[in-house]
């Protein structure tokens, strides 16, 4: 506790520059990999990797005179459903309890409560991840087993409000913005999971299975996501594929490729995570052993 209370502000001032140089771009990737493994559906449209006749969003979501504000063309080219829909979202999203809790943290409540048992919690148990190392460096000579399991995820119900989801911008008819505060109110947000790490070598032995959980209060969220979809596959998108997320991912453009695999033409297509920041107002890492070998953990 006294080395986690003589670095935290260390740690909560580097959260910033973590998430925008090395949590974003692993999470774009981790984004394309899944956008490429859900194209992979014979049933849906074939993704098109043109950028003409690109979805509007400002046009779709917003009244004419917003639209236009945002140098969008106005005129109600795609009807008034989605508009109508938008407008619930933003109504929803920007109400408050005494609290000042946003509303929406009652609809994450019940769809977590569905997978976990529990409101505001998701729980994935099992084996999440597990890797068999051998190391050789500088004549050390280990065998390493890594195993991360019974991941936990609390108080996702946590939003405080307002909530602004796919806010537009005038740079771009496909820029969405949003901007969050998690861990607000009496209980923070929490991740948990359960960490192995096994290691032999010739001279030591480690054997440290743990819990390791992470707290954060008032975590303020802005994520900027670029959302490049064909217009004509979205809007004459069929009732039946209406819960097929695979479906849904082909309306988007996909980025073209040259012969090598390199993208050509527009360096952001399709889906992308353009931007990530994070700000946290306090953070606390705690250990619980469930064998350890380690001293330093132990103590």
């Amino acid at each position: 506790e006294a080395i986690l209370a003589e670095y935290r502000p260390m740690m909560l001032g580097a959260i910033p520059a973590l998430t925008s140089n090395t949590i974003r771009p692993i999470l774009h990737d981790m984004i394309q990999v899944f956008v490429d493994d859900m194209a992979q559906v014979d049933v849906c449209p074939e993704p098109d990797s043109s950028l003409d006749g690109i979805l509007d969003f400002r046009d779709l979501l917003l009244s004419e005179e917003r639209a236009l504000e945002l140098l969008g063309r106005g005129g109600s080219p795609y009807g008034d459903l989605f508009r109508l829909l938008y407008n619930f979202l933003e109504e929803m999203m920007s109400k408050a309890d005494k609290d000042g809790l946003s509303e929406l943290n009652v609809l994450l409540s019940s769809l977590t409560e569905r997978q976990s048992g529990k409101g505001g919690d998701l729980y994935y148990p099992g084996d999440l991840f597990k890797q068999d190392l051998d190391v050789a460096l500088n004549g050390l000579n280990a065998a390493i087993e890594l195993g991360v399991s019974d991941l936990r995820v609390s108080n996702i119900d946590s939003f405080g409000s307002p909530v602004k989801v796919l806010q537009l911008v005038k740079e771009g008819s496909s820029l969405l913005n949003n901007t969050a505060l998690m861990g607000f109110g009496p209980d923070p947000f929490r991740t948990e999971f359960r960490l192995l790490i096994k290691g032999k070598g010739n001279e030591v032995e480690v054997h440290n299975d743990l819990v390791l959980g992470l707290s954060l209060e008032n975590v303020g969220i802005l994520i900027q996501v670029l959302v490049q979809i064909a217009a004509q596959p979205f809007l004459n998108f069929p009732l039946q594929d209406a819960l097929n997320l695979q479906c849904w991912l082909a309306t988007a453009t996909t980025p073209a490729l040259d012969k090598y695999g390199i993208r050509d033409g527009e360096p952001d297509s399709g889906l992308v995570l353009k931007s990530l920041a994070l700000a946290v107002a306090e953070a606390s890492l705690d250990i619980e052993c469930i064998s350890c070998s380690s001293p330093l953990i132990v103590e």
